[in-house]
C-alpha cells in the first residue's frame, strides 16, 4: 500500500506504522478525555463541585469541532481514578467520541487540551485516541 494515495488521517497512521487495513470499512477512531468532577483542594483541603455549566460548552465544542454524519459520545462517570503523574484517587467525567479523525484534529487536540486545562484548574487533562472497528 503506498501511503501517498490515502487520507491524511490514514497516511499518518500508515508513516506511523500502523497496522492499517484497507478492507476495513467501519474503521473510527475512539477519542477518550478524562475531565475531573471536583476542584482541586483549596487552602482548607476542601473540594468543590465543577460547575455542570463547564461540562456544557465542553460538550458544545466538542460536538462542533468534531460535527459529521455518524458521531457518537458518550458520557460516564467514573470514580476511582487515579491519576498516573500524582497518584491521587479522583472521580472523572470520561468523554468517549467516536469519529472519522481527520489529520488536524491531533493537533487541534493537542490545543484543546490547553484550554481545557485551565478552563477545569488542572495541571494535567488524559486526552486518548486509538482506533476502533465499529462490527
Amino acid at each position: 500500500m503506498d501511503c501517498a494515495d490515502q487520507s491524511e488521517w490514514i497516511w499518518y497512521q500508515c508513516r506511523a506504522g500502523s497496522r492499517y487495513n484497507p478492507h476495513v470499512k467501519n474503521r473510527r477512531q475512539r477519542i477518550e478525555i478524562f475531565l475531573p468532577l471536583l476542584r482541586n483542594p483549596d487552602l482548607r483541603r476542601k473540594r468543590r463541585r465543577i460547575s455542570a455549566e463547564l461540562f456544557r460548552v465542553t460538550k458544545n465544542e466538542l460536538m462542533s469541532h468534531f460535527a459529521q454524519e455518524g458521531l457518537s459520545f458518550e458520557f460516564v462517570t467514573r470514580t476511582r481514578t487515579f491519576g498516573e503523574w500524582k497518584g491521587v484517587e479522583d472521580e472523572h467525567l470520561l468523554i468517549r467520541i467516536d469519529v472519522k479523525m481527520r489529520g488536524s484534529d491531533s493537533n487541534w487536540l493537542k490545543q484543546y487540551k490547553e484550554v481545557l486545562k485551565e478552563r477545569f484548574e488542572q495541571e494535567e487533562i488524559y486526552i486518548a485516541y486509538y482506533d476502533v472497528i465499529v462490527v
